[in-house]
């Protein structure tokens, strides 16, 4: 059985690295990066690694926002959907910093009162925003604008200048998105949730066009997951996938004895794309307790033929594989913060 491990957030930002210091010790993980063998893929967000690794071609956008919408009930046809979806933005000094909904809470009701108000607003435009999850938005639009986004992925966390749209038809469509800002302002759902002192959802982030055509072709037997967009991956590709076990253990014992698994680890994410290094730290000491010491050992004992670790960052992604014969080259030493960095 060849196992990959998909991690977003396991290269955090230098800042963390800093914080953390020399003490950091993830034996197993650091043995499994210094011993297999590497190499990087340009991906930086799980959206482009998945549609890179399922055969999915980038249009203007990867088109992650037709392959979400399947999985979320909908048929996208032949229209050209963008995601839309809800946002917070708050001022840092001169610059405004973009957090998702990994930072707040929104209601299905409260997601359809916005979205609701989108549509009547643009509703001359003959566009559609639909809302079928609570931060999951999408924009039906009959053709493709001439438009290049950036990821939620990639933006969440950061200035939003850095961020922006490109192509000919960014300028308008920055102009849309200070629109939302402006009937966002004074929103009754927004109005209510600062009452209760939560984040307003005060503005959308445009990302993922496309147009759906069925091209997914998983290069992986079955998948374990609890993230969103790889679920819609599976789904869109015909693979089996299950919800993530609590352990390397628990997999262990309910997989399949051959094939080729994923396994989406994705608790490392938010406090790497927010420099939350406490939450970084802790997580990243569960994951070698529950998965990196079990599938390690596992590999050792001959019940795995390799571990395949994915690690995305902002910068793209490291990939490394490490086989049983790799475990006894100890002559490959590296601290586990240098080969983070």
């Amino acid at each position: 059985m060849h196992c990959h491990l998909l991690i977003p957030g396991l290269i955090p930002p230098r800042p963390i690295i800093e914080g953390i210091g020399a003490t950091l010790r993830l034996p197993a993980l650091a043995t499994l990066l210094a011993r297999g063998e590497r190499r990087t893929m340009p991906a930086r967000d799980i959206g482009e690694w998945l549609s890179r690794s399922f055969g999915v071609a980038k249009q203007q956008d990867w088109p992650v926002a037709p392959i979400t919408l399947r999985a979320d009930g909908i048929e996208p046809a032949q229209h050209y959907w963008l995601r839309v979806d809800p946002v917070h933005l708050r001022v840092s000094r001169d610059r405004l910093i973009l957090a998702d909904s990994q930072s707040f809470s929104l209601s299905q009701a409260e997601a359809e009162a916005l979205t609701s108000t989108l549509n009547q607003h643009f509703a001359n435009e003959g566009w559609q925003f639909l809302s079928p999850a609570p931060d999951r938005w999408y924009l039906r639009l009959e053709q493709a604008p001439a438009l290049e986004t950036q990821s939620l992925a990639n933006a969440a966390g950061g200035y939003v200048d850095a961020h922006q749209p490109g192509g000919k038809d960014a300028q308008y469509w920055r102009g849309i998105t200070n629109e939302i800002q402006m009937l966002f302002h004074e929103h009754p759902v927004n109005l209510a949730r600062e009452a209760r002192g939560e984040l307003p959802v005060n503005s959308a982030w445009l990302w993922g066009g496309g147009i759906w055509k069925e091209t997914a072709c998983s290069p992986f037997s079955d998948i374990w997951t609890n993230e969103a967009t790889t679920r819609a991956f599976a789904l869109a590709s015909g693979t089996p996938c299950s919800p993530l076990p609590e352990s390397a253990t628990a997999w262990l014992n309910s997989a399949q004895k051959a094939g080729t698994s994923l396994i989406v680890l994705d608790g490392l994410y938010a406090p790497a794309q927010y420099g939350d290094m406490q939450n970084w730290l802790a997580t990243a000491q569960e994951l070698e307790q529950r998965w990196f010491a079990p599938v390690k050992q596992a590999l050792a004992e001959g019940k795995l033929k390799k571990i395949t670790l994915h690690a995305l960052s902002a910068h793209g992604a490291l990939e490394v594989e490490t086989s049983k014969k790799n475990l006894w080259k100890i002559w490959r030493r590296k601290s586990l913060l240098s080969a983070l960095a």
